[in-house]
């Protein structure tokens, strides 16, 4: 192949240059890089120049995946030059296509708990139909007939096997109370110790089946935990190799709930069809499931369908599941404890919210609030439309910084705005109140949606490479790199919201614990893509970020804004703000400061010209 293989590739696609350009940059963030590509650069690519590292791979990796055909650098004409180009990249999948056996799954499990410290390979993850690739393998596999292992070595007997799943519970549990790095560290030595259990004790079938029962577990929660903080392959990694451990143990719910957890990654990466495929296969391979587990993977497959836009499949899967909760209560998985029937409400509604069926979403979100109890994090992964939330959450019996309580929802809120809002209790005496004042913002039947993302999702870094691009011939330099830091926009810290509209993100906007003090926050990060201005976009993420801010306890709200940004400065006075000195050191001349008081719901101003 020569270079005008990547016109033929574009072509089979149906993609423009500048399409490559932008799903490239998506692509690279998705796995934690900065690097960047110029909308115009592809059309150097297609003229023979060859791409710098790590493009070549990146590119062969994304066009792969799009066109589910294996596409290397070398076939697009691109050999490795130098050492930058021979760094390995490889899909999250590789060295983890294994026998459905027991020695399949104790090298998954060694693979992803062993890493070699010299080990310089970098995953990708896993997209288009390789993403499903293992279910269907995972139902078709023969089951395994024996486990038991004899020998001279330590015994392991069912009272070991309890304290073992003893030690998930507590883990789960301390995720239930935010997750993070450190938990996942937690999860891999303790899968690391079970894996090594398995290989070096003896023990009968029963036992055996039990630790890789737990092996599995662990490994779906160390999946959970990676995706929850955007390591996307990581989590991939994980779930292939708690897979093949819960189909070694017989143990199909777990398999089953582990498919659901790949499900809702794909619905996250924008892959709908793979998280239908994922999220339907995990029910047609568990049919036997007790009630809550059936429930739990209807109200996944129903996420999936309403995602996918398809509105008979979701209502069917809805309907399947609170059906199920309706049986009698049989004997049900540790990790299914979270599900209760508001849980289960709240899911529905946002399944109806994102089908547009906002009279069954209200009625569902009433329900949910009527009975909801505790929450965990990893319970619900599509909330109802309440800006007061984010992808993770702190315990519900423990404050955050902004002294309120968490949310009972969790992850990916879709906030929706329109003329008759869902709704909620009272402000600060609810953790599902809705944005109520956000006013609808259309043009063409298009509705502006806000959407919590992480500050490192690729959607805000997309965005906030724009921000930068237009503000950095205006300022003469860009911010430092450790100025905002994805951690500031995480639930105990703040919030960052992105609004779409027609499916495309077009504004952001960031709120963050101040320095100052405890109850003050900032605004930051406020942007409008150009062909957007002027139509009150600006005003619903500032009254967004109002609300959630006004609902955490939030006192007073401080910002600063460039003096050449006129528009902004007549957005922020029309809101209400009133010019204090600039607090950030060494910009007293360009920059303008506002602050505002919190001292009741906010309401948002006349429309201003942002």
């Amino acid at each position: 192949m020569t270079e005008s293989q990547l016109a033929t590739s574009l072509q089979d696609l149906g993609w423009q240059p500048e399409t490559l350009a932008r799903k490239l940059v998506e692509y690279a963030a998705l796995h934690g890089r900065r690097e960047h590509v110029h909308e115009k650069t592809p059309y150097k690519w297609l003229a023979g120049h060859r791409p710098r590292a790590p493009w070549p791979q990146l590119i062969a990796a994304l066009l792969s995946a799009e066109l589910a055909r294996p596409i290397s650098p070398a076939t697009l004409g691109w050999a490795p030059n130098g050492k930058s180009d021979q760094q390995p990249l490889l899909p999250a999948y590789s060295g983890l296509a294994l026998p459905w056996t027991v020695e399949g799954a104790m090298h998954a499990m060694r693979a992803v708990t062993e890493a070699d410290p010299m080990d310089r390979r970098v995953f990708l993850t896993t997209m288009g139909a390789a993403m499903s690739a293992p279910a269907h393998e995972w139902l078709l596999a023969e089951p395994v007939a024996h486990l038991t292992r004899t020998g001279k070595s330590r015994r392991v007997n069912v009272s070991t096997v309890d304290e073992l799943d003893l030690m998930n519970a507590s883990l789960r549990r301390l995720d239930d109370g935010g997750g993070g790095d450190a938990l996942l560290l937690m999860v891999r030595a303790h899968l690391r110790q079970v894996v090594a259990l398995i290989g070096s004790g003896s023990y009968n079938d029963l036992v055996g089946r039990r630790l890789f029962s737990n092996a599995g577990e662990l490994s779906r929660l160390a999946g959970w935990l990676a995706f929850d903080a955007g390591q996307h392959a990581r989590a991939q990694r994980f779930w292939l190799a708690a897979l093949r451990a819960a189909h070694t143990a017989g143990d199909r719910a777990l398999a089953a709930n582990t498919l659901g957890f790949m499900s809702c990654q794909a619905k996250d990466i924008r892959q709908p069809h793979e998280a239908v495929t994922l999220a339907e296969t995990a029910r047609r391979g568990y049919l036997d499931a007790s009630p809550r587990v059936s429930a739990i993977l209807a109200l996944r497959a129903a996420e999936a369908h309403a995602t996918n836009g398809s509105t008979t499949q979701c209502r069917r899967a809805i309907d399947d599941a609170f059906a199920h909760l309706d049986s009698p209560t049989t004997t049900a998985p540790d990790w299914s404890y979270w599900l209760n029937p508001g849980h289960a409400h709240g899911q529905a509604g946002f399944c109806y919210l994102k089908l547009g069926d906002h009279s069954a979403a209200r009625r569902h979100f009433r329900l949910a609030l009527r009975v909801s109890g505790t929450s965990t994090r990893s319970c619900v992964t599509s909330p109802p439309p309440t800006i007061a939330g984010q992808r993770s959450a702190v315990s519900p019996t423990k404050s955050n910084h902004f002294g309120r309580r968490p949310r009972l929802w969790d992850k990916n809120i879709d906030m929706t705005s329109h003329p008759s809002p869902i709704p909620g209790a009272s402000p600060r005496n609810s953790s599902a109140a809705p944005v109520k004042h956000a006013r609808q913002v259309t043009e063409a039947s298009i509705t502006t949606t806000l959407i919590p993302h992480r500050f490192d999702h690729p959607v805000s870094v997309q965005l906030m490479a724009e921000y930068a691009k237009e503000r950095r011939p205006m300022v003469g330099f860009d911010d430092p790199p450790n100025l905002d830091r994805p951690a500031q926009y995480e639930p105990h810290q703040g919030l960052f919201i992105v609004a779409y509209a027609a499916g495309e993100p077009v504004a952001c906007g960031g709120l963050r614990t101040s320095s100052l003090t405890e109850r003050t926050a900032e605004i930051r990060k406020m942007f409008v893509v150009p062909n957007h201005r002027k139509r009150g976009v600006a005003r619903l993420v500032l009254c967004g970020l109002e609300q959630f801010a006004f609902e955490h306890g939030v006192a007073r709200i401080i910002l600063e804004t460039g003096s050449y940004n006129r528009a902004a400065m007549r957005l922020y006075a029309s809101a209400g703000y009133t010019p204090i000195p600039p607090y950030v050191p060494g910009r007293p001349d360009f920059n303008r400061a506002f602050a505002k008081p919190l001292k009741s719901e906010p309401v948002p101003a006349p429309t201003g010209s942002c």
